[in-house]
Order: C-alpha cells, then structure tokens, then sequence
C-alpha cells in the first residue's frame, strides 16, 4: 500500500512538474511574442512622429505674403551666410494643385528659385536649418548643387558649391474671385 501510494505522489510530482514546464514554455511565448509587438508599435509610432514631422504644410487662408527676399535674407544671416551668397530669387510658379472634383477647397501651389553662390557644405546646412526653423509655411522642395569654378589664378575649391533651391508653399485659394452665377 505505501507502494502504491509512493508511485501515487510520483506520478502526481511528475505530472505536476509537467503542467508547470507547459505553462512556463506557454508564457514564455506570450512574452516573446508581447515583446515583438512592443518593437513593431515602437517602430509604428516612430514612423508616425517621423511622418508628422515631415507632413505638409498648408496655409489656411490667404496666399502666402510676398516678402520671400526678406525672408532668405534674414535666414541667410541667422545662419551665417554672407550676403555675398545671395545671387537670385526668382517667382517659379502659382499653380492649381489638381484633386477629384468638388473633394473640397481648392489649394494652390507657390513655388521660387533661390540660388546662393559661392556656398560651402556647412553653409548650406545652417541655412537649411534656419529656414526650417523660421517658416512655417515655405519648404524646401529641391536643391540642386554644382561645383563652382575657380577664378583666374586661384585654386579649385571642392567644397564651394553654387546652390540652387526651390522653395514652396501650399495655400487653399481665395475662391471668392469667382463670379457668381
């Protein structure tokens, strides 16, 4: 009978010992697999902060005031930039931004051409922080940079660029220009 009841307890210990490894191996996976969900909301929610920060901005209302010299000036000289630099700004575009019909107001796109020559790298860099910094609205859309070309007599400099930017805004248009009917 103690026999009996020894194998009894055993087999339950053993049985018992079985359930918890099971349990154990189970929640261990729960784990695993709440801490690879965890890394992919984490990496979700960085996508979401990085995409808000890099999301379009629109003006609500008028068109964008028109002092765009001002404003590159100003930048230019937050970051350090000679004024030397500032060789032209030019008025690109004021388009229509096209959508499926009647999908809501009508935005417009306003574009202009900056280009600053000579500039270096760590120039260009300040400027582009200024400006991102300073204007909400107006965004640069493009850079484009080529080397400039020694003058006579004087050696090449690798990192002196002539830089050229398209900057622009996004507006809803004044649609109360339009003539009744």
């Amino acid at each position: 009978m103690t026999r009996a009841l020894l194998v009894l307890v055993l087999v339950a210990s053993v049985a018992l010992v079985a359930w918890g490894a099971l349990r154990l191996r189970a929640a261990r996976y729960a784990g695993g697999s709440a801490a690879s969900r965890l890394l992919a909301m984490r990496q979700v929610a960085q996508e979401i902060v990085d995409l808000r920060a890099r999301a379009e901005r629109v003006s609500i209302g008028a068109r964008p005031e028109q002092d765009t010299t001002a404003r590159v000036l100003q930048a230019m000289t937050d970051a350090g930039v000679p004024r030397a630099a500032f060789k032209s700004l030019a008025p690109e575009a004021d388009t229509p931004i096209t959508r499926a019909a009647d999908s809501g107001p009508p935005y417009h796109r306003q574009s202009f051409r900056l280009t600053m020559e000579p500039v270096d790298a760590r120039q260009l860099g300040a400027f582009l922080a200024a400006w991102r910094s300073s204007q909400q609205v107006w965004t640069v859309e493009r850079v484009e940079l080529t080397h400039v070309a020694a003058g006579r007599g004087q050696q090449q400099d690798q990192d002196r660029y002539s830089a050229r930017l398209t900057i622009a805004a996004t507006y809803v248009a004044d649609d109360t220009r339009k003539d009744p009917k």
